[in-house]
């Protein structure tokens, strides 16, 4: 047997990456719960995290699972270490991706920013087993009661930037997610989508891509993928968490899933290319949520978040929304509230911004 399947491993929570991956599942408990769909990837993922730590001489006696999408990020508790596991074919550029992420938290570490650090009472990676990736970090304990803070993450995100204003090594251009988006709505199966829509969203991509080709950027080292789901509530303050989108960038890509309030610490952004922005950001997300509909649904589920795409599914709010856009399309796409776009999601992909939405019809 295992070693991590001599522990009790609970699902403690879930918190939401940009881009969907496969399904995830419950862990069964010691009182016996049982495991939903594609648990056995969540079980794969906290075997590997176990094995690896305890060859290293890290004591695991309550692995619990953190956060379930296209990573599984498991707490090796008691002791302060947090594993974050990918299976190889939903991490594009595999080790290399890994080692770049824990490149850039030892360089913010090494700078005091408001980040999580690697682990260092272990080798922190890339580790691989079984198609298996993984990396260790610093645990840090997250207040999941504490209310979204706008202008804190502003001030964060503003420490952050300066921080990372140094970094030495090469960044991949933040229009790589665009295009990545735009591979999956001309190339990929989305059986879920209707072919009308799929067609809305692949046009809209393409003139947002010739909009954005268009416009002058000037650009600098990001995060990449900010919002208040990459931001954890900790007892000494904000701190950022995943860098497996940084990039190069105009700071108000970093600035598209972030609330209005948080300008204030920004104060010479370009709103005309934020507008921009945002409708980039949000034609992305709508591509990476139907790409894989039942897991975001399965997940929101798990938050105890009702699926945008039951029929009984009222508006659901987060923290604010953002403005409207220029944009508008009549059915299942009416409004404007994502980023300036109302999309009927098949999941909670709108959370991932922290913005509200809503279901048509």
């Amino acid at each position: 047997m295992a070693a991590a399947k001599l522990h009790r491993c609970e699902l403690a929570s879930y918190r939401m990456q940009a881009e969907p991956g496969a399904d995830c599942g419950t862990r069964p408990s010691a009182a016996g719960a049982g495991m939903s769909a594609g648990g056995s990837r969540v079980d794969r993922a906290v075997d590997a995290a176990v094995a690896i730590a305890t060859n290293h001489g890290v004591v695991v006696a309550q692995p619990s699972v953190l956060h379930c999408s296209n990573n599984v990020v498991v707490h090796l508790a008691p002791t302060p270490v947090v594993a974050k596991v990918a299976e190889t074919s939903h991490r594009r550029q595999g080790a290399a991706s890994i080692a770049r992420e824990l490149a850039i938290g030892r360089f913010l570490a090494s700078r005091n920013a408001p980040t999580v650090p690697p682990a260092t009472i272990l080798p922190a990676g890339p580790h691989s087993t079984d198609g298996l990736k993984l990396a260790f970090w610093r645990y840090c304990p997250h207040d999941a009661n504490a209310e979204p803070d706008g202008h804190a993450a502003g001030y964060s995100l503003a420490a952050l930037h300066d921080a990372l204003s140094g970094y030495p090594n090469e960044l991949p251009p933040f229009t790589a997610q665009v295009e990545h988006a735009g591979a999956i709505l001309v190339g990929e199966p989305l059986p879920a989508l209707a072919a009308s829509d799929r067609a809305f969203l692949t046009d809209l991509h393409k003139k947002l891509s010739a909009t954005l080709a268009a416009t002058p950027l000037r650009v600098r080292a990001l995060h990449g993928e900010v919002h208040l789901g990459n931001l954890l509530a900790a007892a000494e303050g904000p701190r950022w968490v995943d860098f497996e989108a940084a990039c190069m960038g105009p700071v108000e890509w970093d600035l598209t899933g972030l609330p209005n309030e948080a300008l204030e610490a920004f104060p010479r952004v370009d709103r005309s290319l934020l507008g921009i922005l945002r409708d980039v950001r949000s034609c992305c997300v709508a591509a990476w949520c139907w790409r894989s509909p039942g897991a975001r649904t399965r997940a929101a589920a798990g938050r105890g978040v009702p699926p945008a795409s039951a029929p009984t599914q009222a508006p659901l709010k987060t923290s604010h929304r953002l403005p409207t856009s220029a944009f508008a399309r009549t059915g299942s796409w009416r409004g404007a509230t994502l980023g300036g776009l109302r999309f009927r999601f098949p999941c909670e992909g709108a959370a991932l911004l922290e913005c509200c939405f809503a279901r048509d019809g």
